[in-house]
């Protein structure tokens, strides 16, 4: 059940500044790495456009780079441009519930991201307090309410947990 939402704090804010460092430097490896192999696929295709094959190379080429862009777009910058407006509009959200599920995943970069499940809706964060959780435990998430970023966590009495 989300509260109303609140502004963040000045430590809310350094944290979500920190993520956001964290995350656009991810995306700039990512369209990075993404734009080194367009570009070599690109220079073999210019490479090999000769004759009547020009034309379908480079429509070829076109879809590539429209795809990767997507791709770098989905997978890299989507999220930046969330966290900078939850940033940009200072506000914050409480969620509690049980926590339905619990997972951490490694990514390409060395980074452990881990989903948090409550009452129904996916959360992604970074925050060590849900490395100690293991699902079931009655908990209030402060998320980000645009990029779903759950910022900070605490577990909640039992006598105060919603049933």
């Amino acid at each position: 059940m989300p509260d109303a939402r609140i502004p963040l704090t000045a430590e809310d804010r350094l944290l979500v500044s920190t993520q956001l460092a964290s995350r656009r430097s991810v995306a700039n490896r990512f369209a990075t790495i993404a734009a080194i192999a367009t570009t070599l696929f690109l220079l073999k295709l210019a490479l090999s456009a000769r004759g009547d094959k020009g034309p379908a190379l480079v429509g070829l080429g076109i879809a590539m780079v429209i795809a990767i862009g997507l791709l770098v777009w989905y997978f890299g910058y989507r999220l930046v441009f969330l966290i900078a407006a939850d940033l940009a509009a200072g506000e914050k959200q409480t969620i509690t519930g049980k926590i339905d599920d619990i997972s951490s995943v490694g990514n390409a970069y060395g980074e452990t991201i881990t989903y948090v499940t409550v009452g129904g809706e996916k959360f992604m964060t970074r925050g060590r307090f849900f490395d100690t959780c293991r699902g079931g435990e009655p908990v209030a998430l402060e998320i980000l309410p645009r990029s779903r970023v759950a910022i900070r966590g605490r577990v909640l009495d039992a006598a105060r947990a919603p049933a």
